[in-house]
Parts: structure tokens; sequence; C-alpha cells
């Protein structure tokens, strides 16, 4: 088995073999302005790198507006919110906080709806 020439200008060669040539970083360069571009425009989401978590995912926008949806829509984000929260760190000190604040909206509403 022989293995495949270095192909120039790709991402493989400048990540993964480490070639800076003239052509390697031109290729890089446009990659990262693509890159950024896609971030901008919301088609991306930025990887998470090794020891970093996501808090949980933004819920899905509320399909009507009664009280019943926004009620599921707090309540799933509660539960989704409660697992990074049962970590240690700022990260799961952010998600406390988080799961305080939806819980907290919740009985608001649920509240200022029945009185």
């Amino acid at each position: 088995m022989t293995a495949r020439p270095l192909v120039h200008g790709t991402e493989t060669a400048y990540r993964k073999h480490g070639c800076r040539c003239d052509e390697c970083r031109a290729g890089r360069a446009a990659y990262q302005r693509d890159y950024r571009a896609r971030l901008a425009a919301g088609t991306v989401t930025p990887a998470v790198h090794r020891g970093q978590r996501r808090l949980a995912p933004a819920p899905a926008p509320i399909e009507g507006n009664d009280l019943a949806a926004v009620t599921a829509l707090l309540e799933s984000r509660a539960r989704a919110l409660a697992l990074p929260a049962a970590g240690r760190g700022a990260l799961a000190l952010e998600a406390r906080t988080r799961r305080a604040e939806v819980l907290a909206l919740q009985s608001a509403i649920t509240r200022e709806v029945t009185a």
C-alpha cells in the first residue's frame, strides 16, 4: 500500500500534516474566511473543544401562545439544563443559575394566569 501524495492548499495538509507552505496557508485563510461567513450567517455552530461542554441547546420556537405550550417549553428547557447543572465549575454554576431562572419564570407565569 502506497501513501497518497500530499495535496497542498487543503485543510488536511495544513491541519493533519502541519504543512505551512504559502499554498497551504492561503488555503487555510480561505477556509477560515468561509467558516466565519457561515458562522455569521448562522449556518454552522462552533465546535466544542476537548474539556468543554455546551449548555443545553435552545428550545424550538413556541407553537402557539397558550399557557400549555409556554409551560411545556419551560419544562423542557429546565430538564435540558438539569444535566449540565449537576456538574462542577463555571459551566455548572451558569446552568444552575439559568435553570433556577427558568423555573422561577414558569412559576410566575402559572401564578399570573391562575390568579
